[in-house]
């Protein structure tokens, strides 16, 4: 088949740092051509995929695929606004919802169970998400005594739960991650200003894999002004490199995290600063294992076209 996948026009495909959305649609882009089909991407100016049609935004998108959408078999349509799919309406198409709202209600997608039950569109599939596992090669050695809060430094994260939590178990906390909202970050700078807690910013490549490789665990407390996880890429990066996950009950997590398994899910921060306590006795090859037996780009790519 001719695909177009249409990932975002706000960070590169795939992206040199934060960037969930984009790197899913890259490994999308990656696990069908291997899969035997011609793909082209719609992404943001510069990114660097087979087949890319560029742009600053999704209008630029629809007019760059213009000369060849009417050959193009299928559109995933991956973006926000879903403005391609919108635009070209008569082509088959499949809208898949990153986040909680629908744009396009054509042939949704979801990324998980969660985020469908939340939206309530009960017969459209569910794809999980799949990651390149042999780019998280995993640590079973020795680890740092840190714990790792990665991702968006968004309220609705609740990012200062990490910090009460480390703060309670005993170990450092290191921050990874953009800050979006400006009303959020005196609570992000209460945290900063405190001596077992490090913000190192947002990191890619060798310096966001060590982080991952070496932590004691990430901890994962989302679920903070009424959000739902609809998907959680940094759940699956951390357990493919044997790290396990400390996590909030909230949307997704429970099908990442098996609690005692390869980690533990929380609905309060008592029971997370216990898990701290237990963490240790995970074992790391079954984290990994999680992954690579459920959650790769290449099963990804076979739901995608089944």
């Amino acid at each position: 088949m001719e695909l177009l996948i249409v990932s975002t026009a706000a960070i590169k495909t795939f992206p040199e740092s934060y960037g969930g959305m984009e790197r899913e649609a890259g490994w999308l882009a990656r696990g069908l051509s291997e899969h035997g089909h011609t793909v082209f991407v719609a992404a943001k100016t510069g990114s660097i995929v087979p087949n890319c049609i560029e742009g600053e935004s999704e209008q630029d998108f629809v007019q760059g695929v213009a000369d060849l959408i009417r050959g193009i078999d299928v559109v995933i349509d991956m973006s926000h606004d879903k403005t391609v799919t919108r635009h070209y309406h008569d082509i088959p198409q499949l809208n898949v919802y990153q986040v909680m709202t629908m744009s396009n209600q054509r042939n949704p997608v979801f990324i998980s169970y969660a985020q469908r039950r939340h939206i309530g569109k009960m017969q459209a599939p569910v794809v999980h998400y799949g990651i390149g596992i042999d780019d998280y090669p995993p640590n079973y050695g020795k680890r740092d005594d840190y714990l790792l809060y990665m991702g968006s430094l968004i309220a609705e994260k609740r990012v200062h739960w990490a910090g009460i939590v480390a703060e309670r178990a005993g170990c450092r906390l290191k921050v990874a991650g953009p800050r979006w909202q400006p009303e959020y970050w005196p609570m992000l700078e209460q945290m900063e200003s405190q001596s077992h807690v490090e913000f190192v910013g947002d990191v890619g490549g060798d310096e966001k894999l060590d982080l991952l490789r070496n932590a004691k665990a990430l901890i994962h407390p989302v679920g903070d002004l009424g959000w739902v996880e609809a998907g959680a890429i940094i759940v699956l990066e951390a357990l493919a490199a044997g790290t396990p996950v400390i996590g909030s009950t909230n949307g997704c997590l429970p099908e990442y995290i098996c609690d005692g398994q390869n980690g533990f899910l929380c609905d309060n921060i008592l029971a997370m600063v216990e898990a701290v306590k237990l963490v240790d006795n995970i074992d790391k090859r079954t984290c990994h294992s999680t992954v690579r037996h459920k959650f790769t780009y290449d099963r990804m790519a076979s739901d995608y076209v089944h």
